[in-house]
């Protein structure tokens, strides 16, 4: 395959990536503490370059056009107050520290509960980690201030491990809106407050994503007539040749 094909290609494979996440994301509007996907423009980084009668492909890595990354944006949700004692918000770029089936997770997702055994968890059944671990209630009725301090019947029971990261981009998301680290290093500092009686909504904005659904639409449809016209030109060449 030509050059030129493989560039056009690479394009509409990228493009359908984009539309994959924007629906994804239009499908999440409405889901609680939902960070948005991003597809990242890997495939812009390629240049086109006449060199004689050769037209090269040119990347910044091996196969950085053939697989555009996809990101998560981890920009601040609107909170929205519920008066439930139970939902907590995170106001800051921080994340809660959870447990599921023996492995540790990062998350947004503040919708608390407390088990059969008394421990806090998310209602998706996740165990929240305090700073010494699991944090045991009796019962829901619980103040949780600013720092992530849970105070029951006057006692302080514990702290939420409310984690920061240096470069929050390196977490991997593994999917029902838990993040798993891989190169991200966990910061000393950070300045997140925990807000009871709040939960942090989708930071997927409508408009946006249909205004993305249109271009990505076009510029793939662009290209498929591209790709088309190219064929074409191919196919009179080839019969142009054969009547020789």
């Amino acid at each position: 395959m030509s050059d030129i094909m493989a560039i056009v290609n690479q394009a509409m494979n990228a493009d359908a990536e984009r539309l994959r996440s924007i629906g994804q994301n239009l499908a999440n509007v409405n889901t609680e503490s939902y960070k948005r996907e991003v597809v990242t423009q890997q495939f812009d980084r390629m240049m086109v370059e006449k060199n004689e009668s050769r037209v090269g492909l040119y990347s910044t890595g091996s196969d950085s056009a053939l697989h555009p990354k996809v990101m998560r944006d981890l920009s601040q949700g609107v909170l929205k107050q519920t008066n439930n004692l139970m939902d907590i918000a995170l106001n800051g770029q921080g994340f809660l520290q959870v447990e599921k089936s023996g492995d540790t997770y990062f998350t947004r997702k503040g919708h608390l509960a407390v088990d059969e055994n008394g421990v806090l968890s998310l209602t998706t059944g996740e165990k929240i980690l305090g700073i010494g671990g699991n944090i045991y209630l009796d019962g829901t009725n619980v103040e949780i201030d600013t720092e992530g301090s849970l105070i029951q019947s006057g006692v302080d029971i514990g702290q939420l491990a409310v984690v920061h990261f240096e470069n929050a981009d390196e977490l991997d998301y593994v999917g029902e809106g838990l993040f798993k680290q891989r190169d991200a290093q966990i910061s000393v500092s950070g300045n997140t407050r925990v807000k009871q009686g709040f939960i942090e909504v989708s930071n997927v904005d409508s408009l946006t994503e249909m205004t993305a659904l249109i271009e990505a639409t076009r510029h793939f449809e662009a290209s498929s007539q591209v790709l088309k016209g190219y064929d074409s030109m191919l196919d009179s060449a080839i019969n142009t040749l054969a009547d020789f």
